[in-house]
């Protein structure tokens, strides 16, 4: 369920961008049901001219990071600004935990309308000798044997989006309008893992307004994935009026309840 709060964070800090295309910095705070606040999540998006990078990080803390071996999440995508959209070149997703490192680094070619991997993984093991079991040695003195592993392959589908440009995009898709959204899909690596189709609409049922309250414009995000699986498989997120995130749900987690976030502090510049 920890998996859950980190996603989350990450889908959440891709609605950083406002209209403008300005340097934008964000804090958030997350929270899992009754453990209260497990982490927390920040993001930045910066503009070059016609260069953008957009860069989320992610961790938890206290018993959540014990319990997910200090999992820390990093993704980055960069590419071009190209007719009031950004337009990604090259994307990058890290899990790190005390145990392994995972890099899968993208390469977007819009011409040819394909994407290539090239995966990183690298594998810790603790290394005991008898005489470490005998004494009960402690944990920060155990040496870690390293194994690498290297993959590469092509995405089984294109998309002209990842995840975070996506997000950035979508008053784009969407026509400026976050008002009353038909289920619309969009496709982006990062989505279904067959085709990259994601879905967004406005919710039918407001009582969720009771919840994140009516200062603005909430969307449904469905990611077909079992990682936001959830009662009703809904991430409600609510929007100012450039697009920035300011407070989301994911309902009815199994175990603790709601997997929550909530922006914090907001710099543009």
């Amino acid at each position: 369920m920890l998996k859950k709060v980190i996603i989350l964070c990450l889908v959440l800090n891709s609605f950083l961008v406002a209209k403008e295309f300005k340097n934008h910095e964000a804090e958030y705070e997350i929270s899992y049901g009754v453990l209260g606040e497990v982490g927390k999540g920040t993001a930045t998006f910066a503009v070059d001219k016609d260069h953008y990078k957009i860069e989320i990080k992610a961790q938890t803390k206290g018993l959540a990071r014990v319990l997910s071996k200090g999992r820390k999440d990093w993704m980055v995508s960069e590419g071009s600004i190209v007719d009031g959209k950004i337009v990604p070149k090259y994307f990058k997703k890290v899990i790190s935990t005390v145990y392994k490192t995972k890099t899968k680094e993208y390469t977007f070619y819009h011409d040819k309308k394909k994407i290539e991997m090239h995966e990183h993984l690298v594998k810790r093991e603790k290394k005991f000798t008898s005489l470490d079991i005998v004494m009960g040695k402690k944990k920060k003195d155990i040496a870690f044997t390293e194994s690498v592993r290297e993959k590469k392959e092509q995405v089984p589908f294109f998309a002209s989006d990842d995840i975070l440009s996506l997000f950035t995009n979508l008053k784009v898709y969407l026509g400026g309008n976050f008002n009353k959204v038909a289920p619309t899909k969009l496709f982006a690596l990062g989505g279904d893992k067959k085709d990259g189709h994601i879905e967004v609409y406005t919710p039918n049922d407001m009582t969720i307004k009771d919840e994140l309250g009516d200062d603005g414009h909430i969307l449904v995000v469905l990611i077909n994935q079992a990682i936001f699986s959830s009662k009703k498989g809904e991430l409600f997120i609510k929007l100012n009026d450039d697009g920035i995130a300011l407070e989301a749900i994911l309902k009815d987690v199994i175990l603790f309840g709601d997997v929550g976030m909530k922006l914090k502090k907001l710099k543009i510049y």
